[in-house]
């Protein structure tokens, strides 16, 4: 993770061991200025220009690396430069070689280059703030030539407004095992050429890619965490969101205007996304992998704009078209399938009736008489009392849905009474489960359901949970996290009871109007706590008083 000492510091990792070939280290060793190894040393490397500088190792503080600090264009230059991932030096008398193990904040901001390539030989490799921010690279360029190449055999993490502001006249590529895009890496930057990221992405923060234009995007698949307006005002057509997502933010894809398809992950590795990560826009695909069980985890209810592409040939109580359907959204079977839109059916036609033959008697036929002819005679009396009509009742007994144990509540509700595996160390309860091919809302959590539940680390519910029972997750020692739904009314009695290593706690909705006592009786002072901003105030005044 990128880490800022100052306006001018990066986190340099462990050094790794590289073989140079002969060539390389006679080439470096006549070009590069003799120095001393003491660290904050600067030196130039005369035939690039590069500023180099001698930094500390935080991990191992008996070893030492360079970092890239500045720029001096060399009289003469095409402005093409190359950043090695190893310089030479002296120490005692010696000459020694050091990796290189960043690039420094502002090293080439403003900068007008012909192209940068840049080799790492380190595991972890960072990029400091503002480090390319409104730089103008390979402008003289074609659009389908590289003009910027980051090679990397490890980690390259991209901290805040790199490229900012940046104009690249071809193509970026940056391929790395894995790396990290921190905020608004990319933000309003200019690619003339096609941007491409190779490897996988751990986390691409806030704002990254928002306002970035560029001819075209190769994002890898395996991103695991996409934050708030990640891809905010760019000219995205499609996106894929791969098989290892777990997080997604608010308003991801907000002002796509020309997003056409998004792909949703392969299976249900999402454990959690803002109601509003997904754009509920005309025109727009939304992809149901057939892996993809549960939808309800995207907040997808009311996104009646949008057309859902289903796999091919599913069942009816498959999980993915009763929640389609229970929520009356348009679908379609495959690419090429017709668009389904539940509960609109064509009103009938009206059929046509004959013309009376004769034309309606302006008096009545018969004259009533003027005292009935019938008496009353007696009631007659049924020997037999009618059997009352039968009623359904809702099933007593538990259904466990992975791991999580249901008790059908209503016709369309269940509460939830358990857990199945009480070495559980991540729950998460769903807006809706489906039970005998039927969708029921998930609308309570009974109390004691997770009482000294000593391996629970994480709790996310749903948001159709409108009650949480006294003691649900009273005393479960280890547990750090939990976050209640946008439905929350009712907080029970001692519902988090000691849970002593609390670290957060998030709620969502507006409605929450009562908590029991002791419900935050032994939840450590440091804990923070996330509401809405409107019902801050009210919250922290509930919680208060629930301490005693």
């Amino acid at each position: 993770m990128y880490q800022e000492r100052d306006e001018k510091s990066i986190f340099y990792p462990k050094r790794t061991k590289k073989v140079i070939s002969i060539f390389c280290m006679i080439f470096l060793f006549l070009s590069s200025t003799a120095i001393s190894n003491a660290e904050g040393t600067t030196f130039i490397h005369k035939s690039s220009g590069l500023k180099l500088q001698i930094v500390p190792n935080k991990e191992d503080a008996s070893k030492t690396g360079l970092a890239i600090c500045g720029y001096d264009k060399p009289a003469g230059s095409t402005g093409e430069v190359a950043i090695s991932n190893i310089y030479q030096y002296v120490q005692d008398g010696e000459n020694k070689w050091m990796d290189v193990v960043g690039i420094q904040a502002e090293s080439f901001s403003e900068a007008e280059l012909s192209s940068m390539e840049i080799t790492s030989g380190v595991s972890n490799y960072t990029i400091g703030k503002n480090a390319f921010k409104n730089a103008r690279i390979g402008l003289g360029k074609a659009s389908d030539e590289d003009c910027f190449v980051i090679s990397s055999d490890g980690k390259v993490v991209i901290g805040p407004y790199v490229f900012q502001g940046t104009q690249f006249g071809g193509n970026v590529r940056i391929a790395m095992t894995n790396g990290e895009v921190m905020y608004q890496s990319f933000m309003d930057c200019e690619i003339k050429g096609t941007l491409t990221i190779e490897g996988s992405i751990n986390t691409i923060e806030e704002y990254a890619f928002s306002g970035i234009n560029a001819s075209k995007m190769a994002i890898p698949m395996n991103i695991v965490h996409i934050k708030d307006y990640a891809f905010a005002n760019t000219r995205i057509i499609a996106m894929n969101l791969g098989a290892t997502l777990e997080t997604l933010g608010s308003n991801v894809f907000e002002n796509c205007d020309r997003l056409e398809k998004i792909i949703l992950a392969k299976t249900d590795s999402v454990k959690e996304a803002a109601p509003d990560a997904l754009p509920n826009k005309e025109g727009l695909t939304i992809v149901v992998p057939e892996g993809l069980t549960d939808l309800s985890v995207y907040h997808l209810e009311n996104h009646n704009k949008v057309v859902f592409q289903t796999a091919e040939n599913l069942p009816a109580n498959s999980p993915v078209l009763e929640y389609l359907k229970e929520n009356d959204l348009m679908y379609k079977s495959g690419e090429n399938g017709e668009v389904v839109r539940p509960n609109v059916t064509p009103s009938p036609s009206p059929t046509p009736t004959a013309a009376p033959s004769t034309a309606p008697s302006p008096t009545p036929r018969v004259t009533p008489s003027a005292t009935p002819t019938v008496t009353p005679g007696k009631v007659p009396v049924s020997t037999s009392s009618p059997k009352p009509a039968a009623t359904i009742k809702p099933a007593k007994k538990c259904h466990t849905i992975r791991n999580v144990k249901y008790r059908i509540h209503t016709k369309n509700s269940v509460t939830v009474t358990g857990v199945k595996n009480k070495k559980i160390t991540k729950l998460r309860i769903p807006d809706t489960v489906t039970i005998d091919g039927r969708l029921y809302k998930v609308v309570k959590i009974e109390k004691k359901a997770f009482k000294k539940k000593k391996k629970l680390k994480t709790a996310i519910i749903g948001n159709y949970v409108k009650e949480i029972g006294n003691e649900s997750f009273s005393q479960c020692k280890n547990l750090k996290k939990i976050q209640f739904g946008t439905g929350l009314k009712v907080l029970g009695k001692k519902v988090l009871y000691k849970d002593k290593k609390l670290k957060k706690i998030i709620f969502k909705g507006k409605k929450l109007r009562k908590i029991g006592k002791k419900t935050f009786f032994g939840v450590p002072h440091k804990v923070g706590i996330w509401a809405v901003k409107s019902k801050a105030k009210s919250y922290a005044r509930l919680i208060n008083r629930s301490k005693k």
